[in-house]
């Protein structure tokens, strides 16, 4: 009367078979007090084939309270299964590749800060020198590119702290007339 209802029990994947097995024989220990039993787990078909399967079983109980057989179900979830597993793994190449995409950017822009700050330090103290009126034009040339570059920059890195979910955006006031 124990092994009742547990035959199919052999066919269960040794990797579920004792989380099964534990669940299914607390279903039989008080079946009434139970809606249904539902698994999802691996098994072997009758060719030897692995698959997952869907188990819905309701224990069908005699006058006495006692099991005198089962009503149910076992749905081939395969390839529910494998297309969930190659979602997963599209995800996970996803978030790699855009934390590989984050950490390049992130390393280009910091790579750019160095230049940038140093053909600042030098356009400042040449501006602080007499400069003719054309070498004076050109340095603030430079200069604006420079302070753009920076401003880019920064942006960059800014862009790089939200993507990661290190920062949040804030909102910065515009100037319409400018």
């Amino acid at each position: 009367k124990s092994s009742y209802g547990t035959t199919w029990l052999t066919l269960v994947d040794k990797r579920d078979q004792a989380n099964i097995e534990e669940t299914w024989h607390a279903y039989l220990k008080s079946p009434e007090s139970v809606e249904k039993f539902s698994a999802t787990f691996r098994i072997y078909s009758s060719t030897g084939e692995l698959r997952w399967v869907q188990k819905y079983a309701k224990a069908v109980l005699g006058e006495d309270n006692q099991v005198v057989g089962f009503i149910g179900t076992v749905e081939d979830i395969t390839n529910f299964k494998q297309r969930e597993a190659e979602i997963l793994h599209a995800k996970e190449t996803a978030e790699a590749r855009a934390k590989d995409k984050a950490d390049f950017l992130a390393g280009m822009a910091h790579e750019l800060r160095t230049p940038v700050a140093e053909v600042s330090i030098v356009v400042e103290h040449a501006l602080r020198e007499p400069q003719q009126a054309s070498n004076q034009h050109a340095l603030l040339q430079i200069q604006r590119a420079n302070t753009r570059m920076a401003r880019g920059i920064e942006a960059l890195l800014a862009l790089v702290r939200f993507e990661s979910g290190q920062e949040r955006p804030q909102a910065d006031p515009l100037e319409l007339t400018a």
